[in-house]
């Protein structure tokens, strides 16, 4: 909270290419801005909106080898071909 006479000092940025931010406010600790340089609050404050970004990045799907399904497939028809001859 803001109060009238307090002198904040804040970070604004605008066009963040964020799907879901437009523009992002932070507002600066006056205790810890004296340990950082103005380059490291943009850059934590970059950081923070593309962290949390809620829309997932698509990552490539991980290939599985054709040996699992091929291995599927034969441990199947097995199965049938075993519980069939109990049948017959």
């Amino acid at each position: 909270m803001i109060y009238k006479g307090c002198e904040k000092r804040m970070i604004m940025l605008k066009n963040t290419g964020s799907e879901l931010f437009e523009e992002a406010y932070f507002i600066i600790n006056n205790k810890r801005s004296s340990q950082a340089s103005t380059y490291d609050m943009i850059k934590e404050a970059n950081r923070i909106v593309a962290e949390n970004d809620i829309i997932p990045q698509i990552k490539e799907k991980q290939k599985k080898p054709i040996f699992f399904y091929i291995l599927g497939i034969f441990s199947g028809m097995g199965t049938m071909a075993l519980v069939m001859s109990f049948f017959i």
